[in-house]
């Protein structure tokens, strides 16, 4: 019984490894792509508010 679970959670860590894992890293790396974007967007805001002459 317990060989047979032993077995199974192997082949469902493959499956994983080979099918999610790489659907998880895009998603991360898109989400840190999108956050990444917002910052620069929220320091253009910031940029475009100051006047011409607060800029050195």
């Amino acid at each position: 019984m317990y060989e047979h679970f032993k077995l199974e959670l192997a082949t469902f860590n493959a499956k994983y490894m080979d099918h999610v894992q790489p659907r998880v890293s895009r998603l991360t790396q898109k989400c840190e792509t999108m956050m990444n974007v917002d910052k620069l967007c929220s320091i253009k805001r910031t940029l475009d508010k100051l006047q011409p002459s607060e800029v050195s």
